[in-house]
């Protein structure tokens, strides 16, 4: 996964994070999310993440568990689908389709 698209998850992981009150998960999240942008120059996802969202209206309509923001944190730091399943404990013929799983595409 390229740098911002995995910035991009961080942000909407410590969105999530902090919906479900794990606040310290959610800074971690957006620091991360923050040093990728700075380093990109993405001054507009650096003003979005600055600004108050209304997230928890979202996550009422889309609720996550804390399996599936394990999934998206593993996803954000480039994790193959078989890195994922074996952090996870998951089948190795479970396939998450992320994408980041290179040997699918030789």
């Amino acid at each position: 996964m390229a740098p911002y698209e995995g910035a991009r998850v961080r942000v909407l992981i410590g969105r999530t994070c902090r919906a479900l009150g794990d606040a310290e998960a959610a800074t971690l999240e957006h620091q991360a999310a923050r040093s990728v942008f700075e380093r990109l120059g993405a001054r507009p996802d650096l003003a979005r993440l600055d600004a108050p969202i209304p997230f928890v209206e979202q996550l009422s309509r889309h609720r996550l568990t804390a399996r599936e923001i394990d999934v998206l944190r593993l996803i954000a730091n480039g994790r193959t689908d078989r890195e994922i399943a074996d952090a996870l404990c998951l089948s190795e013929f479970f396939n998450l389709g992320t994408d980041n799983d290179l040997e699918s595409h030789a």
